[in-house]
């Protein structure tokens, strides 16, 4: 197939973006690659196929609306001579640098049983996969809620968050999963958040479970009140201050020393960056050494080493073991060097 594949330029406009409802939206890449295609052009060529006066896009929807917001009317293109299922196969199938993510590997897979009209075994068949690998790819959109599936595409929930908060939730109470879907919506959440959700959802009673459904954002509110209260939450709060302070202090470090400066000026700038560096160099001697103790530990296999000259305190000698249990009379023990004779 290879040596019939085409290169050629096609126009934008005669594009069919069947597969659109299929990938992620990426803004910030597609910002990227609108840079890139107008600094340094086309680096890779997307992937078509021919069908019926017009070009099927098979891959390259980021780029594509790259060339768009570029003002591009057209774009190189791979010209695969094959049909558009089988061209879908082919490119989950392959282990090229193209690397779809899992949702993506799932609508994908969701298109070819609904739309082509694909079996399980006959996917499985062409991408030369294991028929319980395309099942569980499946099992993972079909078990998502319609508004988890929008959240996912247009980047809101990620999906690691979709596969293990959202489908669970899905599970126990479709009503709530829509609730936190609506939240993620209208709340930057992280997935660190929507894990302690579905943490506290299973460890709460109906009564609670009703609250947290019907108010997300406030449970994320005293959730975060309580944990800043602790003292590991003061401690990742002080560490985030001092990382926004540092950052803030390298952007303006070349305009304060800048090369019209004079000498007296910097050291008097120099001077209290000399005091925090001591401080700090603390800081990491401290963590040095509370870490370095935690780890010469001994544990529970260090002392039954053979080269350890200790002997455990909850465990006698071996000669108190001979006085207390003498050997039974019958079965003696035998002399080293000399075989056990039979009972």
């Amino acid at each position: 197939m290879s040596a019939t594949i085409a290169i050629n330029d096609v126009e934008i406009a005669h594009l069919k973006l069947s597969y659109a409802h299929t990938r992620i939206r990426r803004p910030r890449q597609i910002l990227e690659l609108s840079e890139s295609l107008l600094r340094c052009g086309q680096l890779l060529p997307i992937v078509v196929v021919a069908e019926d006066a017009g070009f099927v896009l098979i891959d390259g929807y980021q780029r594509v609306e790259a060339a768009r917001r570029a003002g591009l009317d057209s774009l190189q293109a791979q010209i695969w001579p094959s049909r558009a299922p089988d061209a879908v196969c082919q490119l989950l199938a392959s282990d090229g640098a193209r690397q779809f993510d899992v949702w993506e590997q799932a609508a994908l897979l969701r298109e070819l049983k609904l739309t082509h009209r694909l079996s399980q075994n006959e996917i499985a068949l062409r991408m030369g996969r294991h028929p319980s690998w395309v099942s569980r790819r499946l099992m993972l959109i079909e078990q998502l809620p319609a508004s988890a599936m929008e959240a996912v595409r247009a980047g809101w929930l990620s999906t690691w968050s979709a596969s293990r908060v959202l489908v669970p939730l899905a599970r126990a109470n479709p009503q709530h999963a829509q609730a936190l879907v609506a939240a993620v919506k209208n709340n930057a959440l992280s997935s660190r958040q929507l894990l302690g959700f579905w943490q506290h959802y299973q460890k709460a009673n109906r009564a609670v479970r009703q609250k947290m459904a019907a108010e997300p954002e406030l449970f994320f509110k005293s959730l975060a009140a309580r944990q800043a209260e602790t003292p590991e939450g003061r401690w990742c709060r002080d560490l985030r201050s001092v990382e926004h302070i540092l950052l803030r202090l390298v952007k303006t470090a070349e305009e304060l020393l800048s090369p019209e400066c004079s000498l007296l000026e910097k050291r008097s700038l120099l001077s209290p960056f000399n005091d925090a560096s001591r401080v700090f160099e603390l800081l990491k001697r401290t963590l040095r050494r509370c870490a370095h103790e935690k780890l010469i530990r001994p544990t529970g296999r260090d002392r039954h080493e053979p080269g350890r000259p200790e002997h455990p305190k909850d465990q006698p000698h071996s000669e108190d073991l001979a006085q207390d249990h003498p050997a039974h009379p019958v079965r003696k023990s035998p002399h080293r060097g000399q075989k056990a004779k039979p009972v």
